[in-house]
């Protein structure tokens, strides 16, 4: 029986769905305190994932998060072990759509069964799904849905993880098609500001 880790931020149904669709549910909670800020909370996310899933000889990784920051910190966890790993969310926020875009979400069908399936077979790992052509998929439909500059500090620090070059050259190529990116009547840069972007 293939081991899922689930990973929530609270608890939740998802080991019980994890066991009726075949795999064996290694539950992972992240704490209720974290720290703020983007990259901050993002990298601390990725060292507890990583800490939690260690031991636990894995075979996949199931997420279900909503803050942009805590999704990327658990994926580039799931690239540091290089696990398969499925993001089961629904597609309800430009980074969401675009980690489906990049392979790491399904547009369609049940996430958990995509994640016992993928635990089974072991493949593809996440450094599989994170390339050249991959990154630039999740850059145009992020941007083509509103995406905000956080979408690129994320896809940023995956590609990083991956090892992925010429990301900071896509960026300068691909932005520009989406204005709305560093509109600066946006709710994000009204939230993060001049520092931010």
């Amino acid at each position: 029986m293939p081991r899922v880790g689930v990973l929530t931020p609270e608890a939740s149904a998802y080991p019980h769905l994890v066991r009726e669709a075949g795999g064996e549910p290694v539950p992972l909670g992240l704490p209720v305190i974290r720290p703020t800020g983007v990259a901050l909370r993002r990298e601390w996310v990725a060292d507890w994932t990583q800490i939690s899933c260690s031991g636990e000889d894995l075979d996949a990784l199931l997420i279900s998060a909503t803050d942009p920051a805590e999704l990327a910190g658990a994926l580039v966890a799931a690239l540091r072990l290089d696990l398969p790993a499925t993001v089961a969310a629904p597609l309800a926020n430009p980074f969401i759509i675009a980690l489906a875009a990049l392979g790491f979400a399904p547009f369609t069908g049940d996430p958990i069964r995509a994640a016992v399936w993928l635990a089974g077979t072991g493949s593809p790992g996440s450094r599989e799904l994170v390339e050249s052509f991959s990154l630039a998929n999740a850059l145009r439909v992020g941007f083509s849905v509103g995406a905000e500059p956080e979408l690129l500090v994320h896809l940023g620090a995956l590609a990083r993880e991956a090892g992925t070059v010429g990301f900071s050259q896509m960026i300068r190529v691909l932005a520009p098609e989406s204005p709305q990116i560093v509109d600066l009547g946006s709710a994000w840069f009204e939230t993060y500001g001049t520092v931010g972007l």
